[in-house]
């Protein structure tokens, strides 16, 4: 009797797992049916948008999909060898300091001045591994490398490396240290599993250009290569060039070049910009503004960069998703503390025809400044002066300017009167005859028995002195703001 009543319960509670697990696997294949495509087309189009992306310089790549590659404004896939194993697999160590710029005697200047740093907002570690191998910032992004399911710091840098040429350079900042690597003309795109990356290489030719994509993966605490490919290229057809109209501000006094064929909108109320495109989903504004903003995102996905205008202003440039639309923002901020901005919110389909034309419009945002001409008239220590002749006033030398500076630090007896008598530093003078400032830098110098890297010099204090009316300001590096002179003489005295 007893054994019976036991095999009653063993029965029920078989039939209740037995159903229980029926329930699981319907909820499961329910869920599946539920995610599944319509048909097989659908499926390939989803891989393929997973795998394509745009690096930092506009090009299109889609390293799974054979014969497209890569495309570029101008340039297009020809041919491919498809994914082989390569005979001599490259490896990337963490903490190669082979990978440091070392500065030569024909290096002007280091390449991560500090103000280009602050634009990127990078962390402590990040910018000192910057500056101690002489790299200088031009793209940041995260996603996953290391396969861990968290995102990685990457920084696109530029550097010169023998003190005329130009490389590139790609850091990857991970709890296992630092990954440095060295490209002609590169980038780095994501795995979809996040074990890994695509490194693309370019090599330019007359006719085109080779592509090489590596596909990398972490084993052993290196990244390893996998698998590589090679692509050649064509030149597209030339195509018309986008015929452009100029907007200039009067109360901020900038102008912005933009395509005629854009849908513009009317000039703001107040006066500091206008919409140069409006439609019902897409709105391009350009506007100055008193109040500087840093436009902070907590959006880690954010595309971090800079653009170089057309009068040499370093622009900081966002790019990142917000409530379905994508932000292109691009923005910098000039000496008396006006910022100058271009802000897109714009559709994913907006953004992807119309993003080489949008860092072209970004590109010739300038500040309108009076035009002096200048006539040559005596010399100064066998320099020639300059003289306006809009103003009627003379000015000074790029030395005259350096002594203006020395004179009114020593009649103010200030304790920095010693930088001018010390063999540890030096002063680089940057003077562009249409610019408002001269810029004095004081760097520190680490030879002949110095203290410090011989191979730095790094900037430690910045005055900007007014070109006409010799109004002087200190700034300090990093941070783009205009102090007075007299406020940081008082700082100086306390010390």
């Amino acid at each position: 009797m007893k054994i019976k009543k036991i095999i009653r319960k063993r029965w029920k509670l078989l039939s209740v797992l037995v159903v229980l697990s029926f329930l699981l696997i319907f909820r499961i294949f329910s869920s599946n049916q539920s995610r599944k495509p319509n048909n097989i087309t659908t499926l390939v189009k989803e891989v393929i948008s997973q795998t394509q992306t745009t690096d930092w310089l506009g090009n299109s790549y889609d390293p799974e999909n054979t014969g497209k590659e890569f495309e570029s404004a101008s340039e297009k896939t020809l041919t491919s060898t498809g994914w082989k194993k390569p005979e001599k697999p490259f490896s990337i160590p963490p903490d190669n300091n082979a990978m440091k710029i070392m500065l030569k005697e024909d290096y002007i200047a280091p390449s991560t001045p500090g103000y280009i740093l602050e634009l990127f907002k990078l962390s402590s570690v990040e910018s000192q591994h910057l500056i101690d191998f002489n790299y200088a910032p031009r793209s940041l992004v995260h996603f996953d490398v290391t396969g861990d399911g968290r995102k990685e710091t990457i920084i696109t840098s530029v550097g010169v490396g023998c003190g005329r040429c130009v490389d590139f350079y790609i850091s990857i900042f991970t709890d296992m240290g630092v990954f440095d690597m060295k490209v002609n003309e590169g980038a780095i795109l994501p795995l979809q599993d996040g074990n890994g990356f695509y490194l693309v290489n370019k090599y330019w030719g007359k006719d085109g250009s080779t592509v090489e994509i590596s596909k990398y993966t972490l084993e052993h605490k290196q990244f390893k290569e996998t698998a590589r490919k090679t692509v050649t290229t064509t030149a597209k057809k030339q195509t018309t060039p986008i015929e452009m109209k100029t907007y200039t501000n009067a109360r901020f006094n900038y102008s912005i070049q933009f395509p005629k064929t854009w849908q513009e909108g009317a000039e703001s109320a107040n006066g500091d910009g206008k919409a140069l495109y409006k439609d019902k989903d897409n709105e391009v504004l350009v506007y100055g503004t008193n109040m500087p903003s840093t436009f902070s995102t907590q959006d880690v996905d954010v595309g971090r960069g800079i653009i170089i205008t057309k009068d040499d202003q370093i622009a900081t440039k966002l790019e990142y998703y917000e409530n379905n639309k994508v932000r292109y923002i691009v923005f910098f901020t000039d000496m008396k503390n006006v910022q100058y901005v271009l802000n897109a919110t714009i559709t994913k389909d907006y953004y992807t025809k119309n993003r080489s034309t949008l860092h072209q419009v970004a590109a010739s945002l300038i500040v309108v400044k009076p035009l002096i001409k200048y006539t040559l008239n005596e010399t100064y220590r066998g320099v020639p002066r300059l003289v306006s002749m809009q103003e009627g006033q003379n000015l000074l030398t790029s030395n005259e300017y350096y002594d203006l500076l020395k004179q009114r630090i020593e009649n103010d007896n200030l304790s920095a009167k010693i930088w001018f008598e010390s063999r540890c530093n030096e002063f680089w003078i940057f003077d562009k005859p249409n610019d408002e400032f001269v810029s004095i830098e004081r760097h520190g110098y680490h030879w002949d028995g110095c203290p410090g890297d011989p191979n730095s010099a790094p900037r430690l204090d910045i005055f900007n002195i007014d070109r006409v009316t010799k109004e002087m300001f200190w700034m300090e590096p990093g941070i783009i703001k205009n102090i007075p002179y007299v406020d940081w003489a008082k700082g100086i005295a306390k010390e």
